[in-house]
């Protein structure tokens, strides 16, 4: 009774797919058959390497049986080629802000044959249990493993930025940065530079996974302008290499982050007085160090809840239980 985790193609850095293969990776190692289900052959993300198994969609030797187990992403929930399986289905739910892209034409979890939801944020349980009776079950949020190292507290003159969604406020603070701290921008380095101070800011472009948390264990701040994710996973990833955040509270995030405590944390969209920390940061440096400990130490205490070991002691007894469990999930 196999379980397959089902994830289209889309190579495109994204830790909602990371968390995928990774859950997969620690059902093979706790004896659990599991395998990511691509659509096409010989598919799989080219920016994560992890040692588990594949299945094919289009493979025409693929046989997928009523006791088996499909976890869907929320955003893929009715998807046709998933819908004519007849197994046992969960939905994995990621993000809020995706659960009705994958609910259209007012269909619910249980009209699509839903056994059970899991989810991995708090937040995201209330509103879960306004739109579904299925039962529901929180799977830890987690980063990857080699993010965490032991923090050192000297650390380069050097600011990373996150363009991952292209938005005005952050075409702002660039313009702000430049303006007051005269930075200079040199395309060929792919980063922006001020002689005069020795700072350097450096955008995470084309870099595979365990190549931002390098760049994370370097530089002294990372800016973090998303404000969607339940996760936000780059949080927390910056926290265990001892990065310190300048960021919004965002959505899920506001349930970890404590301003001046282990991130300097702003309201959603608030980018002036952000910008404005982020120049005042710089100016004052030398003289906050200690400050900067304190928040380097407290940071990585919030990171430590988010350890893969934490995710393994709720999914494995999870899928276990599945596994005996003849009649699916509600038996």
């Amino acid at each position: 009774m196999p379980v397959y985790y089902y994830l289209p193609e889309n190579d495109r850095p994204s830790w909602g797919a990371g968390m995928i293969y990774y859950h997969v990776w620690l059902l093979k190692k706790n004896k659990i058959e599991a395998y990511v289900l691509h659509d096409k052959q010989p598919y799989k993300l080219s920016w994560l390497k992890v040692d588990i198994t594949f299945r094919y969609i289009d493979d025409k030797h693929l046989r997928i049986h009523k006791d088996d187990t499909l976890v869907i992403p929320e955003f893929y929930a009715d998807l046709s080629q998933l819908k004519v399986m007849k197994c046992r289905k969960i939905v994995f739910v990621q993000n809020a802000y995706y659960i009705f892209d994958g609910l259209k034409n007012d269909c619910s979890y249980e009209d699509l044959g839903i056994e059970s939801i899991f989810y991995y944020m708090p937040h995201l349980k209330k509103i879960l249990q306004q739109i579904t009776s299925l039962p529901i079950y929180e799977m830890p949020a987690f980063i990857a493993p080699y993010y965490f190292s032991e923090i050192k507290h000297e650390r380069k003159k050097r600011i990373i930025l996150y363009p991952k969604f292209a938005n005005r406020e952050y075409d702002i603070l660039k313009r702000m940065l430049e303006d007051k701290l005269r930075l200079e921008s040199k395309q060929i380095l792919k980063k922006i530079f001020s002689r005069k101070d020795e700072w350097e800011i450096v955008e995470l472009k084309d870099k595979k996974h365990h190549e931002v948390a390098i760049e994370m264990r370097q530089a002294a701040f990372f800016i973090s302008l998303n404000i969607t994710e339940a996760f936000n996973s780059s949080v927390p990833e910056a926290m265990a290499t001892g990065c310190i955040n300048i960021c919004y509270e965002g959505v899920g995030p506001a349930d970890f982050l404590e301003n001046n405590l282990n991130a300097f944390v702003f309201s959603n969209n608030h980018i002036f007085p952000l910008a404005e920390k982020v120049i005042s940061l710089i100016q004052q440096y030398d003289s906050i160090q200690d400050e900067l400990k304190m928040i380097r130490t407290n940071a990585y205490q919030t990171a430590d809840k988010y350890k893969i070991e934490n995710l393994e002691k709720a999914l494995v007894p999870f899928f276990r239980q599945i596994s005996q469990t003849a009649g699916g999930i509600n038996a």
